[in-house]
């Protein structure tokens, strides 16, 4: 549950579309009518706001230069909706969920929903009770609706002002829902408020965890890593591994290969989750073979014999030191020491090590974390859903059969259901870096539905563009069951870990269907590994 906008602070899950008003104005995921009047993001802004004018502003002063109290939106960095209060009376709507006012849904009937947004005065004039914003919310198709926390009156500090949350829980009675807001308070002083964070949540889902590993590079070596992702439960999660004391930290490196690992996800409630089965790093086979240890008699000569899978490089050396070692650079030296020796061959060889586990997904749902929802079967439709199968079709009736994995084309890739809500991770790994290493990261995309809209996928490493640029660390997804592939290389500098994300830009609810595969994260690494062979001489 990671993976947050920059300019935001509304949950992945949250059923709303543009509930940080990132999008803009009416008509983008909420809608206001008459008699507000919607005044426009700066410029222009005159100053001299009227009752019943709003914008959609990172800075509510600039709408009222006299009045408003200069501040920022509840993330402070990016915008909010910001209302100088009518004096029309009859309860008139400032806020409705859905881009025609129709509701938010489709919700589940009978479960249990939250509602909530943060809210602030924003005028010096609001002094009291009377020249405050007094905010209620209109229901319809909704039951046992409670006021969880907070008031729906407004706080009137004066000359500062400070976000407060509130927040509803009620019950669908109808898949739809519509969920109004309106401002009690006609007075024409003060009555002037903030808005921020809309956010619907459902109901929430137990405690989970889901994990990735690295296998350690080389025989004997312990760069290892384990990686957990709280899934569900209450923010914030902690973790630990094999009983050690929680901390905020989910990866654990240093491990050797050989050993099993058990890790623990804890939640805000306690509630603790654990990976079953353990986690088994298995240790790196040794590529080298060498001869037995063996006898010759004084004065003959013997092949050393080393062989080693793939290629590289050997170097022998003797113990005592052999002068008959005239080839020590070669897999297969002659020798001849009048004396009892040990000779040991150290092979060197360079390979492509991948630090993404289950990349092409043939392991199915598991390795990596996303603020998507799993969905065996999508009949439905719904958007911000995914399953891992080898037809995207059986996902979902509308998208197409022909579009086979790109691995071997009968294996299992991602097929996703895009997300209207911005910022939604997709795809996400954590893995354990060398500084000052270059890597180079690679995944597939393809559409998987007549395209009337297609997939634009961003690669992120801790937080930023892998390129520097947003434009080249983005893909645009082709045409129907056509792979594309995105490939860029990245230096880690200073950094010893590499939180690996993508993100879909496209917000579009027609089209933006889509499947990655074969995602992958490589470096050039290089291992060595020895053994000896005694010689015994009589």
């Amino acid at each position: 549950m990671v993976g947050f906008s920059a300019h935001a602070q509304v949950s992945p899950f949250n059923l709303l579309v543009n509930g940080d008003f990132e999008g803009g104005g009416s008509g983008n995921g909420f809608q206001v009518q008459a008699p507000y009047n919607f005044i426009g993001t700066p410029p222009p802004l005159t100053g001299n706001s009227a009752p019943g004018d709003y914008a959609i502003i990172p800075n509510p002063q600039p709408m009222n230069l006299a009045n408003f109290i200069p501040g920022t939106d509840h993330s402070g960095t990016g915008k909010m909706m910001v209302v100088d209060g009518t004096t029309v009376g009859g309860g008139q709507r400032f806020w409705k969920a859905g881009s025609t006012g129709g509701g938010v849904g489709p919700l589940t009937i009978g479960l249990t929903y939250t509602f909530s947004y943060w809210k602030k005065s924003v005028s010096i004039t609001a002094v009291d009770a009377g020249t405050s914003a007094n905010i209620s919310v209109a229901w319809n198709n909704a039951a046992s609706v409670t006021l969880v926390s907070g008031s729906e009156q407004v706080s009137f500090p004066g000359t500062t002002s400070v976000w407060e949350k509130i927040t509803y829980s009620f019950v669908p009675t109808n898949a739809w829902v519509n969920i109004e807001l309106y401002n009690n308070n006609t007075n024409p002083v003060g009555n002037d408020f903030a808005i921020d964070d809309v956010e619907v949540l459902p109901p929430p889902t137990p405690l989970g965890i889901r994990y990735s590993f690295v296998q350690p590079a080389c025989p004997g070596g312990n760069d290892g890593s384990v990686t957990a992702y709280g899934t569900g439960g209450t923010l914030p999660y902690a973790y630990n591994l094999n009983g050690g004391t929680f901390t905020g930290n989910n990866m654990f490196t240093g491990l050797p290969g050989g050993a099993s690992y058990e890790i623990r996800t804890r939640d805000n409630e306690n509630n603790i989750a654990i990976s079953n089965p353990a986690i088994v790093l298995t240790e790196p086979v040794n590529p080298l073979t060498v001869r037995n240890d063996t006898t010759i008699c004084q004065g003959n000569s013997i092949n050393l014999q080393a062989t080693a899978t793939g290629s590289g490089s050997f170097s022998w050396t003797a113990n005592p030191p052999d002068p008959s070692l005239l080839n020590p650079n070669i897999a297969n030296p002659v020798v001849s020491q009048a004396t009892p020796t040990t000779y040991t061959v150290n092979y060197s060889y360079t390979f492509a090590r991948d630090l993404i586990y289950n990349g092409n997904f043939e392991l199915g749902d598991l390795g990596f974390a996303t603020e998507y929802s799993f969905i065996a079967n999508n009949a439905t439709g719904a958007q911000r859903a995914y399953s891992v199968t080898n037809n995207p079709n059986t996902f979902e009736p509308g998208f197409s059969n022909l579009c086979v994995d790109h691995s071997t084309g009968t294996g299992k890739m991602m097929v996703v259901d895009g997300s209207t809500n911005p910022n939604t991770v997709v795809w996400k790994q954590k893995v354990p870096v060398q500084p000052n290493t270059n890597y180079t990261f690679r995944y597939w995309l393809q559409t998987v539905a007549m395209p009337s809209s297609v997939a634009s996928i961003e690669t992120l490493i801790n937080g930023q563009p892998i390129t520097g640029s947003s434009l080249t660390s983005t893909l645009s997804a082709g045409a129907l069951c056509n792979w594309a592939q995105f490939t860029a290389n990245w230096n880690a500098g200073t950094s010893t870990e590499a939180e690996i994300t993508l993100i879909n830009r496209n917000t579009a609810a027609s089209g933006n269907d889509f499947a990655l595969d074969d995602i992958s994260f490589t470096s050039s690494q290089t291992c060595i590994v020895s053994k000896s062979v005694f010689v015994d001489v009589v």
